[in-house]
């Protein structure tokens, strides 16, 4: 709604990113109602089905190069926005680092306008699992986590953070090294949705990047609303508690809880995150 529609000669390209095993019709809906409102439409299909298993680097540079394809043969794109829609977020963040230009802040050598992510595990998924969603505890409860990450091979792997050791997973850098920072920073907007309650694939903490306390007290002061969407609005800086954000140095609801990997670098990649502006 901020930009005039014109049909015939619309320089907009937004880039609609599937899930985790999806196909490209999965944002079908949206993708048809941009094309009537003017914008030109890519729908991936680089990760369709089983390519979702090779993991964010493999998913998220093939997705570039599907762009950059794109943009070669609409030579009047000058505007490109993305909506990723779950696991099609990190690939949209790897994506944009790929084709980053950092002397003219383009992307892809057109103007970043939108940046958008709904249901996205930002965080990853091995501490934001239906598990800590229902605070179940047990002893073999990582290892089962692991087991599980190797069920989804590479892609398993990233958002279960096991790929590496703590500071050196994939995710851990994706949202802490101005790599990865700056191309989301030069975007015009950036927006990201997530559900409050009953999303037990990727629950709010890990979609809007908040801690397990953070989370609870959300929920508690929404805990009447219901068939709403919440929208979480960041700023430059780390928020306070009154806006839904601690500043509590704890992410886990319990420092017990063998289950959740060492806290800090969980508490590092929202800090992070946070500095982008959203």
């Amino acid at each position: 709604k901020d930009d005039p529609i014109d049909n015939k000669n619309n320089d907009h390209l937004v880039v609609l990113s599937h899930g985790i095993l999806g196909t490209s019709r999965d944002l079908d809906y949206l993708g048809k109602n941009l094309v009537t409102n003017g914008c030109n439409v890519l729908m991936s299909e680089v990760n369709q089905h089983l390519n979702s298993l090779s993991g964010i680097r493999t998913g998220g540079s093939m997705l570039a190069d599907e762009i950059l394809e794109e943009i070669r043969k609409n030579k009047k794109i000058k505007r490109i926005s993305f909506v990723g829609n779950s696991l099609g977020g990190l690939y949209a963040r790897y994506a944009v680092k790929e084709l980053f230009d950092s002397k003219s802040g383009a992307i892809a050598g057109v103007y970043p306008q939108y940046f958008i992510t709904i249901a996205t595990p930002h965080l990853g998924v091995r501490n934001f699992t239906i598990i800590e969603e229902m605070n179940i505890d047990f002893g073999l409860l990582d290892s089962i986590k692991v087991l599980i990450s190797s069920f989804f091979f590479s892609t398993g792997k990233d958002i279960f953070l096991t790929d590496a050791e703590e500071r050196n997973t994939l995710l851990y850098e994706m949202a802490t090294s101005q790599e990865f920072l700056a191309p989301l920073k030069s975007f015009k907007k950036r927006r990201v949705y997530a559900n409050l309650q009953n999303d037990l694939v990727v629950p709010l903490g890990t979609a809007a990047f908040l801690s397990h306390h953070d989370v609870s007290g959300l929920r508690a002061k929404h805990s009447d609303r219901y068939g709403i969407v919440a929208i979480l609005n960041h700023t430059q800086t780390h928020l306070s508690s009154d806006t839904g954000r601690s500043q509590s140095s704890e992410i886990s609801s319990s420092e017990n809880d063998s289950s959740v990997v060492t806290t800090e670098p969980i508490l590092e990649m929202i800090r992070s995150l946070d500095t982008v502006g959203w």
